[in-house]
């Protein structure tokens, strides 16, 4: 059975034998490696968190159509565009915190390996 390296930081998955994550740098330990079946379940977790991800924004765009029914094409109009621009804008905020997040772990990693 094969085994992953699975990056505490950066969470990508590297072969058995590397010494560092190949996305970030990490320098691998005492860490576990994971078994294909564990891997199996981490790529399970992610399609569920992004089939949910999907669902809300699903929902939401239907009430910003169903909103735009009930209060008239003019106004409704604008609404989802003000709607739409708001969910830009938060989709936009969440990558850049996720990314500034990910960049201070591995800063600090790096630190902590000095």
């Amino acid at each position: 059975m094969e085994k992953y390296k699975n990056c505490p930081v950066c969470h990508t998955i590297n072969p058995p034998t590397a010494q560092n994550c190949s996305e970030c740098g990490y320098r691998f330990g005492d860490e576990p490696a994971l078994t294909d079946d564990e891997l199996k379940q981490m790529e399970r977790k992610k399609k569920r968190a992004s089939a949910l991800m999907s669902c809300v924004i699903f929902v939401i765009l239907a009430s910003l159509i169903a909103a735009t029914m009930i209060k008239g094409p003019a106004f409704g109009g604008l609404v989802i565009l003000i709607w739409l621009g708001v969910l830009i804008v938060a989709v936009a905020a969440v990558y850049v915190v996720s990314k500034i997040v990910k960049h201070n772990d591995i800063q600090k990693q790096k630190r902590d390996r000095r």
